[in-house]
């Protein structure tokens, strides 16, 4: 290697000056350009991935081991979280 082991020249330039323009989203009947519509499409998609109930299988034990945990802290009492300093953290 070079002088101060320069890995980038021996790396294909892959980086762009540009990104291109965003021109839709792709959906089964086309693509959607409405900026309305796309966004009620996304947020529709975010709030059912990530903040309904999850579906899991009663048949998978790892499954119900999680269900169950997730239910016992969810009914535990409400502990406030307090700041704690940066240092404090590395020392645990």
């Amino acid at each position: 290697m070079k002088i101060n082991n320069n890995v980038w020249s021996y790396v294909k330039n892959t980086f762009h000056s540009y990104s291109p323009s965003f021109k839709g989203l792709a959906a089964s009947n086309g693509i959607i350009k409405d900026n309305k519509e796309i966004i009620n499409i996304l947020a529709n998609h975010y709030k059912k991935e990530h903040f309904e109930q999850p579906i899991y299988y009663l048949n998978n034990p790892y499954h119900i081991e999680c269900i169950n945990a997730y239910k016992e802290i969810e009914s535990g009492p409400n502990l406030s979280l307090q700041k704690i300093e940066h240092d404090e953290a590395l020392k645990q």
